[in-house]
């Protein structure tokens, strides 16, 4: 599993655009799928993945995919070995680098 994360495009091989059809597709059967009337929440415990979806009220879909992970590497390091200091410090420099506004 590649869990390097790409700014504005997504991590694990999945992009924030994908469709819950095409996260099964990439990643398998969940281990877990829970849906509710809001949300749809995807768990693979063997990737350290969890998936969460919400609804579009108007057209009935899923969108505005979150994906939350047990490793996130940027540029080969695992930024869960940083303390909240550092990683800042970190993310206002990739921001600056790629001439993002950082508030």
């Amino acid at each position: 599993m590649d869990y390097n994360f790409q700014i504005g495009k997504g991590i694990a091989g999945i992009n924030f655009d994908y469709t819950v059809d095409r996260v099964i597709q990439t990643l398998g059967k969940p281990d877990k799928r829970q849906e509710d009337s809001v949300s749809l929440y995807l768990q693979y415990e063997r990737f350290g993945l969890f998936l969460s979806y919400e609804k579009q009220k108007q057209k009935q879909k899923y969108i505005d995919l979150s994906i939350e992970t047990d490793i996130l590497l940027y540029e080969g390091k695992n930024w869960y070995n940083y303390n909240k200091t550092k990683l800042l410090k970190i993310i206002q420099k990739i921001y600056k680098k790629k001439n993002y506004i950082f508030d």
